[in-house]
């Protein structure tokens, strides 16, 4: 008689080649995935639902151990995903949509994403902002997108959002229009919803300020 108990515990045979674990696969805007370098824990979750998103990962994988601000954007049966380096704005408490609209093939996409510091090596920081609004160009025939971003706060890296009204208040009727203080220099950007195409718009002698 055949001991099956022994014969599925046993060993693995030394030098036997062993099975090769499937991993998903790419799919049009689902990258492929690392369960174990999520954070939050729920990218999968994020993914498999099809909705907008913004959280934090760390991979586990790679030479690149930093810290990554991820964004996932859907649109009907679509969705793009990207992640930046970004090491300060973790957990974001506010994270919104604040313009959509498809002009053709193209869908144009004002983010916003609103932490609290919650550096360990800053505590004098913790009640401080780290703010970004992203400007995204998505191409819903590729499925290819152009990302732009602009700090708009950061307690750690020295820039105050001086701006009279809250962004997210903005009711779309007006441009928005955001002042920020950078080091000894004050700065500006604007977004015009009647010309949302030319995206998160700086004065000219400003365009070369790095975020």
């Amino acid at each position: 008689m055949i001991n099956f108990a022994f014969a599925q515990n046993k060993a693995p045979v030394k030098g036997a080649k062993q099975p090769v674990k499937k991993q998903q696969q790419d799919g049009p805007g689902y990258p492929l995935i690392n369960p174990g370098d999520t954070i939050d824990g729920d990218e999968l979750l994020i993914l498999e639902e099809h909705k907008f998103a913004v959280y934090n990962k760390r991979p586990k994988t790679g030479k690149d151990k930093s810290m990554k601000l991820c964004i996932n954007l859907v649109h009907d049966s679509l969705s793009i995903h990207k992640c930046f380096n970004d090491s300060l704005t973790r957990s974001p408490e506010v994270k919104k949509i604040l313009f959509e609209k498809v002009s053709g093939d193209t869908n144009y996409v004002l983010v916003l994403v609103d932490a609290f510091s919650k550096s360990e090596e800053e505590p004098g920081c913790a009640s401080g902002k780290e703010t970004k609004l992203f400007f995204v160009k998505w191409n819903l025939r590729n499925n290819r997108a152009v990302w732009k971003s602009k700090m708009i706060a950061s307690c750690l890296r020295g820039v105050t959002n001086m701006s009279k009204t809250a962004i997210n208040d903005w009711d779309k009727t007006e441009p928005l229009r955001i002042e920020y203080h950078r080091g000894s220099n004050f700065s500006e950007v604007m977004f015009d919803p009647q010309n949302y195409k030319a995206g998160l718009q700086v004065p000219k002698d400003q365009e070369k300020t790095a975020d």
